[in-house]
């Protein structure tokens, strides 16, 4: 016989006083206690670290977002302006006077890599050389008339990371990273 049926069968469980009881009760209830507290602690921290992680990643993620819309907000706004000075000073597209203004604007920009003139989805004539260059098919047409590409073919037939933005046939050519 082990000795919890010994114990059992002895009876010492029916002459326990209610004193007795209650303090072994109120033993189990603490023991429970300590156990669940002891559990429960390191559930609560892995929780609270993965809480803590996902708002730090996240407003990482908002600042490189962030980065990235002013990186390009500027270089919209440089193309643009370039593209408006050219088409409020340029009377002839593709003049040696056109050229030298192109030039003069892509030297000038941070962010423009070359500016030029544009029919029919071709740059016929730019900052970087007179040999007509197409632009691709357009990628965004805003309502305001701007084109945007944003996988120009340099070579004539691969994408690349330059990107084309084009109004009143005019056209800058930035890097898109």
């Amino acid at each position: 016989m082990t000795p919890a049926q010994r114990i059992w069968s002895s009876g010492s469980w029916r002459h326990c006083t209610q004193k007795q009881v209650r303090r072994r009760f109120k033993f189990a209830c603490t023991l429970l206690a300590a156990l669940g507290v002891m559990l429960a602690m390191p559930w609560f921290a892995w929780w609270e670290s993965g809480r803590q992680a996902h708002a730090i990643e996240s407003g990482r993620a908002l600042g490189y977002a962030r980065e990235v819309l002013h990186r390009s907000e500027d270089m919209v706004a440089q193309s643009l302006a370039g593209v408006g000075l050219l088409s409020r000073s340029v009377s002839e597209p593709c003049s040696a006077d056109a050229l030298a203004a192109m030039r003069r604007i892509a030297l000038m920009s941070p962010s423009i890599k070359a500016i030029g003139h544009v029919r029919g989805g071709v740059l016929e004539c730019s900052s970087m050389s007179g040999t007509p260059l197409p632009l691709g098919a357009h990628t965004l047409r805003v309502s305001d008339g701007m084109l945007v590409y944003s996988d120009v073919p340099v070579d004539g037939r691969h994408a690349s990371s330059i990107m084309a933005v084009e109004r009143d046939g005019f056209a800058a050519l930035f890097d898109s990273q």
